[in-house]
């Protein structure tokens, strides 16, 4: 399984990055969020309009299919300790090639990345 590191740089509060996914550019927005501890992400798509605006970071959560079903189609996670400091968490990509689809969207897997990153309650689309 691939699993690709996605630029995410803690000593910055608030960045943006382009990456490429699937095949298609992205563009990804982080805020950090002193009251509350967290991370923030924001996506856009490579023209500048929004999929979705400040979805808490958190580990073991798909950050790419909360709410809405436009953003890329593999798997953009995050993986550190919940709860997590400000440099404690690193963001990845799994291509859609390489998730495993289960025939139902109500079974529970978890996928063990070749970083030791593990992805629960992961749905089939």
């Amino acid at each position: 399984m691939a699993v690709l590191e996605v630029p995410f740089f803690p000593s910055a509060p608030s960045h943006i990055i382009q990456v490429a996914l699937d095949g298609a550019q992205w563009r990804i927005r982080y805020d950090w969020s002193p009251p509350r501890s967290s991370w923030y992400l924001s996506l856009f798509t490579a023209a500048g309009e929004t999929v979705y605006l400040r979805q808490r970071m958190t580990p073991t959560a798909d950050l790419s299919r909360t709410l809405v079903f436009d953003g890329p189609p593999g798997l953009l996670g995050c993986s550190g300790p919940d709860p997590y400091g400000r440099f404690d968490l690193s963001v990845f990509y799994v291509p859609r090639e390489d998730l495993v689809v289960a025939p139902r969207t109500d079974v529970r897997v978890t996928l063990q990345t070749e970083l030791g990153v593990q992805v629960s309650n992961v749905q089939a689309l």
